[in-house]
């Protein structure tokens, strides 16, 4: 096998068909096919199988392409920490973020960091919580940037950062007057829309366990993105469970409200993690450091990694 067949086997799966690995590739369906049947000969197991108009991965072909990331992490891992000894201006940043963290807090802190490192080059990916853990635990990040790591799968963090979780509204809604009189109700809350993020998004969790908690049930409107959900709220659609990151200059600016209402805000922590591998990038390292330092976070705990010497 071939870091080169690898990566064609994983663009197959990817996008679930020849085809669709061909237009992402930019070669031929017969050079994709090619490749499939070398796998096949070479390992003797069938790693995929005809599904309409499409294919289906076998079990086989499922620990293939788990494997096939991890090797293709650690290689790009490998040329990055080889690249960074010999020169640390070719040092390389790998991060991923949750959407929130992404899109809120990081762009903070790269500029913090950027400003005393000018020829860094980072990496970057923002995406959901699963699709984080998953790049940092296959070695195509060193760092991820989310809320308090799994349990059980080798992941340590670093430092921490505060941030609440508030229930917003638009600051010409009737719900914003009534917050000035302190006269919100459960009931009146029940009666609003509730502007949420999908399924499985940790901050639907958090709304959902919200819900609960106050014993109501009120009409949910699922969008795609916290600028949308942000953007609809300030607009008066309905209010939204977000993170204080993300709402920071609305909230100072005026055009939202935070609504004063027992049990919020929720507090939650960011999170900066890394592997328990000995084998971390010493960029991840200073920039954990860096954030620590300059008071943008805090320790996690007794964690020797950021006070070893490197």
């Amino acid at each position: 096998m071939t870091f080169s067949q690898l990566r064609t086997f994983i663009a197959v799966v990817e996008a679930g068909s020849i085809t669709g690995a061909a237009n992402k590739l930019f070669v031929s369906q017969a050079a994709v096919s090619s490749v499939l049947i070398g796998l096949k000969q070479e390992l003797g197991v069938e790693l995929v199988a005809r599904d309409g108009r499409g294919i289906r991965v076998t079990s086989s072909g499922q620990i293939l392409y788990r494997y096939s990331q991890l090797l293709l992490g650690l290689l790009e891992e490998t040329r990055a920490a080889t690249m960074a000894e010999s020169d640390p201006r070719r040092a390389l940043l790998r991060i991923a973020a949750v959407t929130t963290a992404g899109e809120s807090l990081l762009p903070k802190w790269l500029r913090s960091f950027l400003n005393i490192n000018p020829d860094l080059e980072v990496k970057l990916e923002v995406g959901a919580r699963a699709r984080v853990f998953e790049l940092l635990e296959q070695h195509h990040v060193d760092l991820a940037i989310a809320g308090r790591p799994p349990a059980g799968r080798g992941f340590i963090s670093l430092a921490s950062r505060r941030h609440d979780l508030v229930l917003v509204t638009a600051a010409d809604s009737d719900l914003a007057t009534q917050n000035r009189q302190g006269s919100i109700d459960y009931a009146t809350l029940a009666r609003k829309t509730w502007l949420v993020r999908e399924d499985g998004s940790r901050t639907r969790v958090s709304v959902d366990e919200l819900l609960e908690q106050l014993a109501i049930s009120p009409k949910l409107l699922t969008l795609g993105s916290n600028v949308a959900v942000r953007e609809a709220t300030a607009l008066d659609v309905g209010v939204a469970l977000l993170s204080s990151d993300s709402v920071i200059r609305q909230l100072e600016n005026g055009s939202l409200v935070q609504l004063n209402i027992a049990p919020l805000p929720i507090v939650k922590h960011w999170h900066i993690v890394t592997r328990t591998s000995e084998m971390i990038a010493d960029v991840a390292i200073t920039f954990a450091r860096h954030l620590i330092e300059t008071g943008q976070a805090e320790t996690s705990g007794d964690n020797r990694v950021l006070h070893s010497e490197r």
